[in-house]
């Protein structure tokens, strides 16, 4: 205990006296404890908010430091934003975009045309495009990259002839309507390839 208190203290116990002095004296003694407790922790109770204030001090310093760094991303993301080399790639990927769904759009309108086709039975399976319970193409399911996919195959088997001779749009010739083919080839339907064709084509495809 403070030494100011502890001589008060002293100096009054031997002051003390009556009938009741030994109970007043055990109170002082009593009182002279309690503040020494109370002194005690005070001084703990000090320790600790020196501790908390240090430790907010320092996350204070962490968040000041932080702030600086997220206002820099914020000026580097801003100077990327106006840069050319971003707008040239956003243009890529605009291409990009317009060039799939075109190809998308192609490929259905290719796939609903040769799946009406007899020899289109024995490939289907080859392109694994998902259905609903109606046996629907789920078109929405089916990503760019498995389009582009299913388009190369479709073409490789129209190259083979697996799905039989397939007939191409006619050309234009200007204002004038195209020449008329020889009459030989005139209202000749296609040739439907054979199972044993069939296969040796699928064959050879996945060799």
């Amino acid at each position: 205990m403070p030494d100011v208190f502890k001589q008060t203290l002293d100096s009054i116990l031997p002051k003390v006296t009556g009938d009741n002095a030994d109970e007043v004296k055990t109170a002082l003694r009593k009182l002279g404890v309690l503040y020494e407790d109370t002194a005690s922790s005070l001084k703990t109770f000090g320790e600790e908010n020196k501790s908390k204030r240090l430790e907010i001090d320092g996350l204070n310093t962490q968040i000041r430091d932080l702030t600086h760094e997220r206002d820099g991303l914020k000026t580097k993301v801003s100077d990327l934003e106006d840069s050319d080399d971003l707008k040239e790639l956003q243009t890529l990927r605009e291409q990009v975009k317009t060039i799939n769904d075109k190809r998308r759009t192609d490929f259905i309108a290719q796939y609903d045309q040769v799946s009406q086709l007899e020899t289109f039975k024995k490939v289907e399976s080859k392109f694994q495009l998902p259905k609903d319970d109606k046996g629907k193409i789920k078109w929405d399911d089916v990503d760019d990259d498995q389009i582009n996919h299913c388009s190369d195959r479709l073409s490789e088997y129209q190259e083979l002839g697996v799905l039989g001779k397939t007939q191409k749009p006619p050309e234009t010739f200007g204002d004038s309507p195209p020449p008329n083919p020889p009459a030989s080839n005139q209202n000749q339907p296609p040739a439907i390839p054979t199972d044993t064709d069939v296969r040796n084509a699928i064959k050879a495809a996945f060799q």
